[in-house]
């Protein structure tokens, strides 16, 4: 796969002041507003970014979450506005996000066993986060530190533009939340694990062959990370699949799947790794069937779908050959 050509630096740092501008102007104005300006934006985005609405789109159609084209559409315009609402949240949320508003904002939900496990118990169990782009994940590791008590340590891919990623680490951490970056994360994460911490895998993206095992998501064969698997079998730590699912302005839900723990271990790691993997897989795919709108649906995620879509002669969305 040939490397991405580097920007100039007089880009990266046209891209970066014009970020700082814009998230100056979001944090003047009133929530209800900057969420009118962020559907309205992301309105834009849906008619002109041809590429990513086509991928939408066929990937609804894909995992068989739209039963036609002209439902797929329906919920691709919905996630585009949902990723409009995102952007303004990102921007605003140490505006919104403290220790004495997290409960207001945040409920954990879902898996009675699991809240309790993690979070409304005396002593919190630490664990191993498994999440997805949905919802607002952004939200996720500092309110997790906030509601549960525990430190967080999470791992982040790289930006294109590195004065942006630095400006966006500085957000994402607070709290007792830090960030650490992909390259060399298994040693950080092992170290924070055994350090009584918690730890945060996104679980969501295509992995190269070095990484990750081969599992089902949404009925089709999608190569997925295997660190928190080999992390739970070297440190028994129970694995909590989540997501941070938006239920109103600034208000979201940490809805919780059952534990993922392997009390059995059959000796043959290889497998031990693929069976973990395919449980916490399964357990995302059906915490993102609740409101599928709300998952980004954009990415290359599925092994067969990695080629470019175009559009027919009809007018409808295929997979190219």
């Amino acid at each position: 796969m040939p490397k991405k050509k580097r920007k100039s630096s007089s880009l990266i740092y046209l891209e970066y002041v014009s970020t700082r501008i814009l998230a100056f102007i979001v944090r003047l104005l009133p929530l209800r507003i900057c969420y009118l300006i962020g559907r309205g934006c992301a309105r834009l985005f849906y008619l002109f970014d041809v590429r990513h609405r086509r991928r939408t789109i066929a990937h609804l159609l894909l995992a068989g979450v739209a039963a036609d084209e002209r439902e797929a559409r329906r919920m691709a315009r919905a996630n585009f506005a949902h990723f409009g609402e995102v952007a303004v949240e990102i921007l605003k949320m140490k505006q919104y996000l403290t220790p004495e508003s997290v409960r207001g904002m945040i409920t954990p939900t879902g898996s009675p066993e699991a809240v309790e496990m993690f979070f409304t118990s005396k002593t919190p169990a630490q664990c191993i986060v498994v999440t997805g782009h949905y919802g607002n994940w952004e939200i996720a590791g500092m309110g997790y530190s906030l509601l549960c008590g525990n430190p967080l340590l999470t791992v982040m891919r790289p930006f294109d533009n590195p004065k942006i990623g630095e400006y966006v680490y500085k957000q994402r951490e607070g709290f007792n939340h830090r960030i650490c970056p992909k390259e060399g994360a298994l040693k950080s994460l092992m170290g924070a694990l055994r350090k009584g911490e918690s730890v945060c895998i996104i679980s969501d993206q295509h992995t190269s062959t070095t990484e990750g095992v081969v599992v089902d998501f949404f009925g089709r064969e999608a190569r997925t990370t295997a660190s928190p698997a080999m992390l739970h079998l070297k440190t028994k730590v129970p694995i909590l699949v989540s997501v941070s699912k938006r239920v109103g302005e600034m208000r979201f839900e940490f809805v919780c799947a059952d534990p993922v723990i392997l009390d059995a271990p059959s000796g043959d790691k290889e497998k031990d790794i693929l069976e973990i993997t395919q449980r916490c897989s399964t357990a995302l795919e059906n915490l993102i069937k609740d409101d599928p709108a709300q998952w980004l649906w954009a990415h290359r995620r599925w092994l067969e779908t990695r080629e470019k879509y175009k559009k027919t002669k009809a007018g409808r969305i295929s997979e190219a050959n």
